[in-house]
């Protein structure tokens, strides 16, 4: 495991998917920002993107919405099954 998304809701993180390249979680993060349907700057839900730094994983990307979006949810749990 190199990168790791993580999804967070108001009541906090609900659910992350490990992937075996840094390349592989920045493309799905991006993938994320281009399906958003809209933005706002209330930061209700938020995608995160961690990195493996030697021994420790570091925050080096987010991406929030202002509610729950639906295409990005599918996007994010089909990226699982890789």
């Amino acid at each position: 495991m190199e990168s790791r998304l993580i999804f967070t809701t108001p009541e906090g993180p609900m659910c992350y998917v490990d992937y075996n390249t840094q390349q592989k979680g920045a493309s799905i993060l991006e993938e994320l920002r281009q399906t958003a349907s809209y933005f706002q700057s209330n930061r209700s839900y938020e995608f995160s993107l961690f990195t493996r730094v030697k021994n420790r994983l570091v925050k080096t990307d987010w991406f929030y919405l202002p509610s729950f979006d639906v295409r990005c949810i599918h996007i994010f749990l089909n990226s699982a099954v890789y």
